[in-house]
């Protein structure tokens, strides 16, 4: 990620907490168009190695194993390379089911992967629209159980 990227990511959340809207009535989040983010079951019951098997094979160009039957709901997926000291390689992808959003991310990762790296996969489970507010801040201790995706048509 460039520097200029990296100083807009930065810089764009207080750009919009900073804007006010004339208006006295606070304005109601827009629905969340789902379609982005596929079916949000829970994957609690989900085994995870046979993906996780799937990305580090598609990444390191090995043999891709079977996918898993029964096929899984089509879930957006977030797949993350980890290589410390090296910032993160991140995709998402939305299949026609669950082995296909993590082949279509890891496919989009092969091209950047590290040498050496650790494989997260997250699953988007549930979606609550809401407006950017400063308020939006996490404490220390549930950082990293839930985030923040922005939608416009197809486009995640």
């Amino acid at each position: 990620m460039s520097p200029l990227v990296r100083r807009a990511a930065i810089i764009l959340p207080f750009v919009l907490v900073g804007c006010k809207s004339n208006q006295d009535t606070p304005v109601a989040p827009p629905p969340a168009d789902l379609g982005a983010f596929g079916s949000l079951a829970d994957d609690d019951a989900v085994d995870f190695a046979p993906y996780l098997a799937e990305a580090r094979a598609i990444i390191t160009h090995a043999t891709v194993p079977p996918a898993p039957a029964p096929p899984l709901p089509a879930q957006r997926v977030i797949v993350t390379l980890w290589a410390p000291p090296a910032d993160a390689v991140v995709a998402t992808a939305l299949g026609a089911d669950l082995y296909a959003s993590v082949r279509e991310a890891s496919e989009s990762l092969s091209k950047a992967a590290p040498p050496a790296f650790r494989i997260q996969i997250d699953v988007v489970k549930s979606v609550e629209p809401a407006t950017l507010e400063e308020s939006m801040r996490e404490k220390a201790a549930v950082l990293g159980l839930s985030g923040f995706a922005t939608v416009m048509g197809e486009i995640v």
